[in-house]
């Protein structure tokens, strides 16, 4: 069985010149401006008091979008909850132009530069699961068909 839950990660390019507490306004002036495309928008909710948590979050109905510090890394990191139609690699796709799209907004507004270089990318399943892990081929073929040619 396919996840439709993917999290994908972008890290910063130097998150020495951000404030955890700048994403806050960011974030609530996304949900006044009903900024992410077919997204339902809920609330903003603040962890940057975890060391190396999950920093700030937009909480979505579709997906959570963080400033994860996990790692010990800065980063954009997008975390799907609801199904999306299609493929696998369909699913990936839309969960990796989502997070583009953020980390492009976020630039806009302050000095938040991602690296493209490294960019996780996992299925997030309960620990109970029952279905089998998706080879490792079919994952490959999800990374390779998101890079252009």
């Amino acid at each position: 069985m396919d996840s439709h839950k993917i999290v994908i990660k972008l890290f910063v390019e130097d998150a020495s010149r951000l404030e955890a507490h700048e994403f806050v306004p960011i974030f609530h002036s996304w949900i006044q401006q009903r900024a992410v495309p077919d997204h339902l928008l809920i609330d903003v909710a603040d962890y940057a008091h975890v060391h190396n948590g999950p920093g700030t979050c937009l909480i979505t109905h579709e997906a959570n979008f963080y400033t994860d510090r996990g790692e010990g890394r800065l980063g954009l990191m997008y975390a799907r909850k609801q199904p999306f139609a299609g493929t696998f690699t369909d699913r990936v796709r839309q969960a990796f132009a989502a997070t583009l799209e953020a980390a492009k907004r976020l630039e806009q507004s302050v000095k938040f530069r991602v690296v493209l270089i490294e960019c996780p990318i996992r299925r997030q399943e309960p620990p109970s699961t029952t279905s089998r892990p998706q080879s490792t081929s079919s994952r490959r073929h999800a990374r390779a068909s998101m890079v252009p040619n």
